[in-house]
Parts: C-alpha cells; sequence; structure tokens
C-alpha cells in the first residue's frame, strides 16, 4: 500500500489513478484539518480497484451474516 497526503493526491490525481487502475495498487490518503475548537485531527482514507472493494464486501457481508443468523435454541 502506498502513502500519500491530500496535497499529493491533489497534485498527482492522474497519476494514482492510473496506478490504481492499471496496477491494482492501493493508496492510503492521509488527511489532516482543523477541528471547530483549533485542534488538529488526521484522517485517513482508502482508494482501491472496485474489484477489491466488491471482494472485500463479499467478505465483510459474509461475515456479518454468520455472525447474526446464529439460531439459539
Amino acid at each position: 500500500m502506498k502513502e500519500v497526503t491530500l496535497s499529493e493526491l491533489e497534485r498527482n490525481l492522474d497519476s494514482v489513478l492510473d496506478d490504481v487502475i492499471d496496477n491494482s495498487e492501493h493508496y492510503i490518503v492521509n488527511v489532516k484539518f482543523c477541528l471547530a475548537n483549533g485542534k488538529w485531527e488526521n484522517k485517513s482514507l482508502v482508494l482501491i480497484p472496485e474489484q477489491d472493494y466488491e471482494i472485500l464486501k463479499e467478505t465483510y457481508d459474509e461475515s456479518f451474516n454468520m455472525a447474526t443468523n446464529f439460531d439459539f435454541k
């Protein structure tokens, strides 16, 4: 997984998207922003190819369904 800041993503959006689409690369984008109280907070998001997302979603859905379909008799 490659790591970039939001400003790096903005500058290199075309190449990052090409890397995700063409090379199935995963990116974590770190975002730092100021809250109303003046404190800084770090957040992040992930860019992944759609087919990888679908696999993750299916795995999550299956795990969730298994965890919620217990028959307590």
